[in-house]
């Protein structure tokens, strides 16, 4: 009786702490409104303060979340630090978790829009590369729909075969 009640505080008090389906779904929901206001950034980052102990995917959105605070920071100094600390969280949870498609994709993103002088664009080509070579085996139709969308609404350089491969897996 006491292990069965121990299993069930257990599995109870661990349902915030690693997101599944639902929860990723609204972390990746939240994120993208946060992109359009600085409103909804601060609803995001109250999103992500319920995640105690983050898996690789919330980490790289906490470090989405310092890079828009990026965005939003008037003084350069801070923008600066949030910008770095944000890179440093996503660039930690690619390392601890090199095949996830939904970081690379983040890391991809970042690389792609942000402007030269910060010298964060090593991973472009690569991230795209790998990006273009799961989508036609991801079963997260929304993130991939995402990517699909990012990639043909955005000025990414690809070749008219990425092109054609992008626009048929819509």
């Amino acid at each position: 009786m006491k292990i069965l009640l121990c299993l069930m505080i257990f599995i109870s008090s661990t349902s915030t702490v690693f997101p599944k389906g639902d929860d990723l779904l609204k972390v990746r929901k939240y994120y993208y409104l946060a992109i359009e206001s600085e409103e909804k950034f601060k609803e995001f980052e109250n999103i992500l303060v319920k995640y105690s102990n983050p898996d690789n995917t919330i980490l790289g959105y906490i470090g989405m979340s310092f890079m828009l605070k990026a965005k939003y920071a008037w003084l350069p100094n801070y923008k600066m630090e949030y910008f770095t600390k944000g890179k440093n969280f996503l660039e930690s949870a690619i390392s601890n978790d090199p095949n996830n498609v939904e970081l690379k994709f983040m890391r991809f993103c970042v690389q792609n829009d942000t402007p030269s002088f910060l010298s964060y664009k090593r991973n472009l080509e690569n991230d795209k590369r790998y990006l273009m070579k799961s989508i036609p085996t991801m079963r997260d139709n929304d993130l991939k729909q995402k990517i699909i969308n990012y990639m043909l609404e955005k000025e990414v350089k690809l070749t008219e075969a990425e092109l054609s491969r992008l626009k048929n897996s819509k």
